[in-house]
């Protein structure tokens, strides 16, 4: 997380998943469970509509635009600049 972060600390920092053994108590800042969303077909006719909330003021992007994936929140976001008068 160091790099990716751009973390100055003295001490380096790792984020796991579904860890195979039990990490140290002293070493861990915090766990937490995550759920991917389910996309089911009233999911995905509202998703359709999302671009509706767009009103050239104010724009939404996230993954959740598409299947949840890092290129998913990439595309949205370019698609919510386009909305506000952006170019690529």
């Amino acid at each position: 997380m160091n790099r990716l972060q751009r973390l100055t600390a003295g001490q380096d920092y790792v984020v796991t998943l579904n860890p195979v053994s039990d990490l140290p108590a002293g070493q861990v800042l915090a766990r937490m469970t995550y759920e991917h969303p389910v996309y089911d077909r009233a999911a995905l006719a509202a998703q359709r509509r999302l671009p509706e909330l767009n009103d050239g003021m104010l724009a939404f992007a996230g993954a959740y635009h598409g299947w949840g994936f890092h290129e998913d929140g990439c595309r949205a976001g370019l698609a919510a600049a386009q909305s506000l008068g952006g170019h690529w």
